[in-house]
């Protein structure tokens, strides 16, 4: 199709020629899409927190790949379910960055268990389960199976993934990448003190997802802690002196503790709390950490627990209630040691009758750090036989506080580093316990001020100490351990591991936006409880006068911030549009201006 020299572009020729440019910039559009999805990977995270981007930490683990590490996915292609089909998309999208960030290194096959029954055999022995998601159609709800999981191989080790979801892709492939990538899994000690160490069976299992645990006994009849990375001490009971050595003796030579030290124990169905010692006393001390026998009371960071009201006749838990309780502790964001890998980013802790670490010192050469502490309106509770836990009570004893002031913010997780001394440097190795008489071998060789010297000083050793285990006890009718609270386990394991990249892995969490509650801050300034309202009187009564004033003066604070907020909003945006028009009309005014010239001209 061509022109004379002469001759006018015709419709036609015109219309062919649209046609052509048309489909060659189709054309080129579609092969700049494809080089771009292939070669030029522009991903920006829009989201206020960052919680859809890799972190610097994944690049580090995938750089380290010395030989192809291989995923093994199995995903069900066609997922019914909008919300499924958004999260498969969302896994591919990120497995497939993972692939190119790799650099080849990590190659993921994909398998559709719905598609093929050898694939779904393999995904159900594999340990790898699937979902029933409900999937709409005619007013019918049918249940589809959605498999989402996988199986991650490096040189010979194998580690089933159950579970992947996009939130948690990069945490859990890259921890069990990790693990597969050292010579041995770490090594944790677990000892639990007291009669019922299933409390902390939870919290233990879900630990040895990711690490070995290796159970300590035989402290007290002088067996040395065995060859692990870090040892974890749970509400230890009347530890036996040689025992107390044996922790003392590990730390000296480098090791790593975790002591979650109560000094109390409470009983929820006998309404008591009973003091107990912990038998680390004297090696805590020695550190500068006293671990306080008191409560907290804190009226701004508390949460509320679960009371079954008993039958008097038959015994039996006829109905649960909440019950708001300021000694059970919420640890806000701010009480939390932003620079500390362990607790950066944490939305917060739940502590359960938690006991104050004292002020203190650090020996000299170590450094002590104040991990958490309550809120600055936190009062001490000494140790009470009985356990108060009805609202009435509560919010009288609330009242007092408040009366009586004294309010203060107090540590509750301590950490030390650095070499500390023994508390046995000169007492020497106390006496083991005979296994079968129970009583101390006393004389026997090794033993005494005349023995062997003790280690003290040398290592360069972590340590961190929080005032209460109870938080990581199973609890509810579902037997389950907060997420925060084995979060926050598996974070110090990792800072005492010296496992720095799976803390950066696992610190992008959400940060907390609680809504201001006027009412609870107009009672605190009138000096009223601000849990759950009312002292002393029952919810059908009403607020007397002292409070009634208080809720209307909140009431006055929240209607003049919502009308400062939607007001502010709205000037905002009228000064935007008053800028756009003056902009507008200076600039037709100065195209006048040149029109004007040019017709003088």
């Amino acid at each position: 199709m061509s022109l004379g020299a002469n001759k006018a572009p015709t419709p036609r020729w015109l219309r062919g020629q649209a046609l052509i440019g048309a489909v060659l910039a189709l054309a080129l559009f579609i092969v700049g899409a494809r080089l771009a999805e292939r070669h030029l990977r522009l991903r920006a995270d829009l989201s206020e927190d960052g919680m859809l981007s890799f972190s610097p930490a994944t690049d580090l683990i995938l750089g380290r790949l010395e030989d192809v590490a291989q995923l093994e996915m199995f995903v069900t292609a066609e997922i019914e379910n909008g919300a499924g089909q958004l999260a498969r998309t969302r896994l591919m999208e990120q497995l497939s960055e993972l692939e190119e960030r790799s650099g080849g290194q990590l190659q993921v096959i994909l398998r559709d268990p719905a598609s093929s029954s050898q694939a779904r055999l393999e995904a159900l022995d594999y340990g790898i389960p699937y979902e029933n998601i409900a999937r709409g159609g005619s007013g019918v709800l049918i249940a589809q199976e959605v498999f989402m999981g996988g199986v991650l191989r490096y040189r010979g080790g194998e580690r089933v993934l159950p579970r992947l979801y996009p939130d948690a892709l990069e945490y859990v492939l890259l921890s069990s990448l990790h693990a597969l990538m050292q010579p041995r899994p770490m090594r944790v000690g677990w000892y639990v003190g007291g009669d019922d160490p299933q409390d902390f069976s939870v919290a233990r299992d879900l630990l040895a997802r990711r690490v070995e645990i290796m159970p300590v006994g035989g402290l007290a009849e002088g067996r040395p802690v065995p060859d692990v990375d870090v040892l974890i001490l749970v509400r230890p009971v009347d530890l036996h002196p040689r025992a107390a050595f044996e922790v003392d003796q590990f730390v000296q030579r480098g090791g790593a503790l975790l002591a979650l030290v109560d000094r109390s124990a409470g009983n929820i169905a006998e309404r008591r709390f009973e003091a107990i010692d912990s038998g680390l006393e004297d090696v805590l001390e020695s550190w500068g950490v006293f671990v306080s026998r008191a409560h907290l009371w804190d009226q701004l960071g508390h949460r509320a627990m679960q009371i079954g009201e008993v039958n008097p006749n038959t015994g039996e838990v006829v109905n649960y209630v909440r019950v708001p309780n300021p000694m059970w502790i919420n640890i806000l964001p701010e009480g939390l040691d932003s620079s500390h890998p362990s607790t950066a980013r944490l939305p917060g802790l739940a502590l359960t009758w938690a006991h104050p670490i004292e002020p203190g010192e650090a020996p000299p050469g170590a450094e002590r750090i104040e991990l958490a502490h309550t809120s600055d309106r936190t009062f001490l509770v000494p140790l009470e036989p009985e356990m108060e836990l009805d609202n009435d009570s509560i919010r009288l004893r609330d009242t007092n506080f408040l009366a009586a002031g004294g309010e203060a913010s107090y540590p509750v997780i301590v950490a030390l580093t650095g070499p500390l001394p023994s508390a046995f440097a000169d007492l020497g190795r106390p006496p083991a316990r005979d296994a079968f008489t129970g009583e101390d071998r006393v004389g026997e060789a090794g033993t005494g001020a005349n023995a062997a010297p003790v280690l003290s000083g040398e290592g360069d050793s972590r340590v961190v100490v929080v005032g209460d285990a109870d938080f990581l006890a199973a609890r509810g009718r579902d037997l389950r351990v907060d997420p925060v609270s084995q979060l926050f386990l598996e974070n110090i394991v990792d800072w005492l591991g010296a496992a720095p990249e799976l803390l950066a892995l696992r610190s992008k969490l959400p940060r907390d936006r609680s809504i201001t509650d006027f009412v609870a801050e107009e009672f605190r300034a009138a000096g009223l409880s601000s849990v759950r309202g009312n002292v002393g009187r029952s919810e059908a009564q009403g607020p007397n006068a002292n409070e009634s004033s208080a809720i209307e003066r909140a009431d006055r604070r929240r209607r003049l911030h919502v009308g400062a907020t939607v007001g502010g909003s709205a000037a905002a945006a009228l000064v935007l549009a008053l800028a756009a028009a003056l902009r507008r009309r200076l600039r037709l005014t100065a195209l006048g201006r040149t029109v004007g010239e040019g017709g003088g001209a």
